[in-house]
């Protein structure tokens, strides 16, 4: 009896220990508030932005782009809200990147939700403001409006990979290196001040192919939602095209690594992509596209840049 008490004891120890470690290594570190960006972490940025096309990113004004959307069934479970599989199963999306303003049509089963965003990514100190229209009704609840606010930033982050990091003053600092699928990576954290939707900050984990320079991972913290407050997902890119002198994923596939590891969550494609259509501010009125916003999105193989 002793050694079956001591032997369940111990394989319970076993699991714990394992459970943890695995928490551990799918977090992002954390920094004292006194942290400062270090030579090798700003290396690391300039050398990734650089093989993402930065000086021919600098020249874009606004981004048309298309996606198809697939959700996993779990992830729908736990945040409803946030994934809103009903609507987001495909989506039309701006970007007017001087005026830090995105508009989404995203459309599904359920009828069309627009969502409207700006902010201004330079500052360090505003989030920025959202609405919301459900089928051309527009949304009131907070939580609703605060999850489309995670959504539209997050996606900024994963169509420009570290280009994103371009505007605002972050905190760039090597993290290691690793390996994925056998290709060595060096890592890249970056402290952002304020974060993704309404966090105060948050925390991004650049995963930085060494012979191509090209970001292939991003794993960040999701402290804009209480629901989500804690939790942490990462995101593959690859099937890169070059198009406008920039390198643009084509396939994404996200997985929430805590609080539950290796949860299968989201994939995706870029169907579509135009760019400098010379969109403004009032081409997203009352939850709709104007005319010239509303042409959908060049499909790739009719992408042809300058």
């Amino acid at each position: 009896m002793q050694f079956r008490f001591s032997f369940r004891r111990y394989r319970t120890l076993c699991v714990l220990f394992l459970s943890t470690a695995l928490i551990a290594c799918s977090g992002v570190p954390k920094l004292s508030e006194s942290s400062l960006s270090t030579s090798r972490g700003l290396a690391l940025f300039e050398a990734t932005t650089v093989a993402h096309g930065r000086e021919a990113f600098e020249q874009i004004n606004d981004l048309s782009i298309a996606y198809d959307s697939h959700w996993y069934k779990l992830i729908q479970k736990i945040q409803p809200v946030l994934t809103d599989g009903q609507y987001r199963q495909g989506s039309e999306e701006r970007l007017i990147l001087s005026d830090g303003i995105t508009a989404q049509m995203h459309t599904g089963e359920a009828g069309k939700k627009f969502v409207l965003r700006q902010r201004d990514y330079a500052l360090d100190t505003l989030n920025g403001s959202t609405q919301v229209w459900f089928n051309g009704e527009k949304a009131v609840d907070p939580v609703v409006i605060d999850s489309a606010s995670l959504v539209v930033d997050a996606y900024r982050v994963f169509i420009l990979g570290p280009l994103h990091y371009l505007a605002g003053d972050h905190i760039f600092r090597d993290a290691g290196a690793t390996t994925i699928d056998g290709r060595m990576v060096d890592k890249l954290l970056v402290v952002t001040r304020p974060g993704l939707g309404e966090s105060m900050e948050d925390r991004h984990l650049l995963y930085i192919d060494r012979q191509t320079r090209l970001t292939v991972r991003i794993r960040f913290t999701l402290e804009g939602l209480d629901s989500t407050r804690g939790a942490v997902v990462e995101t593959d890119f690859s099937d890169f095209v070059a198009m406008y002198g920039v390198m643009w994923p084509t396939t994404f596939f996200e997985r929430v690594t805590k609080p539950i590891p290796n949860l299968p969550a989201h994939e995706w494609s870029l169907l579509g992509l135009d760019i400098n259509r010379g969109l403004a501010a009032d081409d997203f009125i009352n939850g709709q596209y104007s005319e010239r916003a509303a042409v959908p999105a060049k499909r790739l193989e009719q992408s042809d840049g300058p």
